[in-house]
């Protein structure tokens, strides 16, 4: 287990690596001026990767303890056969297991 030094380092490089491919984090605004959309700074950014590990960790967790049952899918524009919708990011290898990030 990280500490939490250690888990703000790795999401500080996280953010980093994001920003340096072109990336942006976001957060509704509700603004129609600027499509709703604003950019946030980096603090924010840091909680949002640190949110999203620790979210990730709590369903890998969950599904360990109950079998998934699967539920009929929505039809999706720009979804896969499987009617899910592909948001995986490629990162580097130097970037540490999603454990890091539980509590």
């Amino acid at each position: 287990q990280q500490s939490k030094a250690e888990r703000s380092l790795i999401a500080e490089k996280i953010v980093k690596i994001v920003h340096e491919s072109g990336g942006r984090f976001l957060k509704w605004d509700g603004n129609c001026a600027t499509g709703g959309w604003a950019e946030v700074d980096d603090k924010v950014a840091r909680q949002k990767v640190t949110h999203f590990f620790r979210s990730m960790r709590a369903r890998e967790q969950k599904s360990e303890r109950q079998p998934q049952m699967s539920a009929p899918k929505r039809g999706i524009d720009n979804a896969n056969e499987s009617g899910t919708i592909d948001l995986t990011v490629s990162l580097p290898t130097d970037v540490p297991d999603t454990s890091l990030f539980t509590k």
